[in-house]
């Protein structure tokens, strides 16, 4: 049986969705900085200057934005103190490392 991303989203808890918003800094794309941000049941994601973006839910921890033909994946990773502290982006194959502000 496959679910689909509003089951996912169903099952997020809000504390979760919380502890992914922030703002995320990729010093290997020249500081680029992605705010995630959180409304009511869902996660939002942009850079600065930019048209917020809908997170959709794969797993607990992964999310996607379709862009086309492709996708831009998002796997936040929390550490054992339940503080999100980066976050990975994977486009077009190519997976970079963010670190929460």
């Amino acid at each position: 049986m496959r679910t689909t991303a509003e089951e996912v989203a169903r099952s997020l808890e809000p504390q979760t969705l919380d502890l992914y918003s922030g703002s995320y800094e990729f010093s290997d794309l020249g500081g680029l900085t992605l705010n995630v941000t959180r409304t009511d049941n869902g996660l939002y994601a942009a850079v600065p200057g930019q048209t917020p973006r809908e997170l959709l839910p794969q797993t607990a921890t992964r999310f996607v934005i379709p862009n086309g033909y492709d996708f831009y994946q998002l796997d936040f990773m929390v550490d054992a103190a339940r503080q999100t502290c980066r976050l990975a982006l994977t486009i077009y194959g190519m997976s970079v490392t963010g670190w929460r502000k």
